[in-house]
């Protein structure tokens, strides 16, 4: 089978060709009950849990979450309150009499109960990644950056004039690799984990710093959270410094291993706890931080190397933020899709949001799609395209990227990770290019249909006949000329 990589013959024989008559039959049945099933996935969503119903009519106070449009004519208290444009997310306690106002309210667009899932309990976590990976039939050579090679990334088109957000882990500001011409190239480090007194994030402008200043401020920082259990920019965990690295990196440490779109720049928003998991109300944070500030730092792209389960069939709130950061700014979001093994169904949230561009992982070694990559719905193929996932595949096993001086593992400036954490910035990191490209070649700002047609024609492309839930348009390489 093209996608995955191939088993040993002896111990996986491959079946007569006659044997597939016996399957047909399977086929047909599971066409048809998809075809099914996602005409009522993709039509019918409830703007409110049925408990929220029924705790109205019961007349119980409740805890809800709620996201609507203006104002709500009921009165609550708001534990928590983001607004993105004319759409607020609220953390609510309400009394029965008044959740049925909002839940007949025509402001209303969608509400979720705390019965099963209490958002200020709730983990987000980094799809878990391997550091490294070994294979007894096929050998890593890692005498050359096999992502870049891969994604063909080239010193024609490098991101130039594109800034990137990152929501992770923070970063090893530091690192040599993060520097261009001795400067900086991180406009502004974020943190979502420790606010000032009017519940403001805590940020530093960092662009064109010099290698000193930013270790001063590391030295700095590592002293005066010394009593803290997380630091507050810098990276404890590697992973965002990784992803950092796959798409910014300079090879400065030793010349051979550079992100994909090393002309871009940098912010950074440290949203995870330094053992690798965060809160919505962190994620929502920094979208609203990112939200605010789009302009001010001329953020195109954003990398979102995270997930979770969907515990609802509505859109979760920080997809519904995602879709204002989209819609009102013009950002373009990549999601790791998952690393939940190659089974249907398994595409995290906020990747499965039709507004996100979903990213899966292949091995650059040998092209074959990562057996832990998540892929999607198996629906048919004339189910609108967005529901669709995952939308592109990169590379994502024994990706070669900057490591954070403060992680445990490892050792030296580099280190290597597997998973759809790494596919995610590396596709990010080409849209990056093509974003400088299309906007000098063609004098107008590129769609996501652009990037699409630029797959489908230059990419490297599992399915020649229609977007599938395994590799979705295939995987995207940098242009050329």
């Amino acid at each position: 089978m093209k996608f995955f990589k191939p088993l040993d013959p002896e111990r996986a024989p491959v079946p007569k060709l006659k044997h597939v008559i016996y399957v047909i039959p399977l086929i047909l049945f599971t066409a048809s009950f998809y075809t099914f099933y996602s005409i009522q996935h993709v039509s019918v969503i409830s703007k409110a849990d049925p408990a929220l119903y029924q705790f109205a009519n019961e007349n119980r106070d409740v805890y809800a979450t709620v996201i609507y449009k203006d104002y709500l004519h009921a009165s609550f208290e708001k534990l928590r309150e983001w607004q993105f444009g004319d759409t607020k997310i609220a953390y609510i306690r309400v009394s029965g009499s008044e959740l049925k106002k909002i839940l007949e309210s025509e402001n209303l667009i969608y509400a979720y109960s705390w019965l099963k899932y209490s958002p200020l309990e709730a983990k987000i976590s980094l799809p878990p990644h391997k550091i490294g990976a070994s294979s007894s039939y096929y050998t890593y050579d890692l005498s050359y950056d096999a992502k870049r090679r891969w994604h063909g990334a080239n010193q024609f088109w490098t991101g130039r004039g594109v800034t990137v957000a990152v929501i992770d882990t923070g970063i090893d500001y530091a690192h040599p690799d993060f520097f261009r011409g001795e400067k900086s190239i991180i406009k502004v480090i974020v943190s979502a984990l420790y606010k000032d007194s009017l519940g403001r994030l805590y940020y530093i402008e960092t662009e064109n710093l010099t290698w000193e200043q930013m270790r001063n401020l590391a030295n700095w920082e590592i002293e005066a959270t010394r009593e803290f259990q997380n630091r507050m920019y810098l990276d404890i965990n590697g992973h965002g410094t990784h992803v950092a690295g796959i798409i910014a990196g300079q090879g400065n440490a030793n010349g051979l291993y550079m992100g994909i779109a090393p002309g871009v720049k940098l912010v950074v928003i440290k949203a995870f706890f330094d053992k690798g998991y965060a809160s919505e109300e962190a994620i929502l944070d920094s979208i609203q931080w990112l939200y605010d500030n789009a302009e001010k730092y001329d953020v195109k792209i954003l990398s979102c190397s995270f997930g979770s389960y969907p515990y609802t069939t509505k859109p979760s709130p920080t997809e519904v933020a995602i879709e204002k950061l989209v819609k009102d700014k013009g950002i373009f979001v990549f999601a790791s899709a998952g690393n939940e093994l190659a089974l249907p169904s398994t595409v995290l949230s906020p990747a499965k949001s039709g507004a996100v561009f979903a990213v899966g992982a292949v091995d650059p070694y040998s092209g074959k799609l990562a057996i832990f990559s998540s892929i999607g719905e198996p629906y048919p193929p004339f189910v609108s395209s967005q529901w669709i996932k995952p939308d592109f595949v990169g590379a994502g096993v024994n990706v070669i990227s900057t490591r954070s001086q403060y992680m445990e593992a490892g050792e030296g400036y580099y280190i290597l990770m597997s998973g759809t954490s790494m596919a995610c910035p590396a596709v990010a990191s080409v849209f990056a290019c093509f974003y400088e490209y299309f906007t000098e070649t063609k004098n107008r700002l590129p769609t996501g249909e652009d990037f699409i047609r630029s797959v489908q024609n230059y990419g490297i492309v599992y399915n020649p006949f229609w977007k599938d839930f395994i590799t979705g348009y295939g995987s995207p390489k940098v242009p050329f000329s």
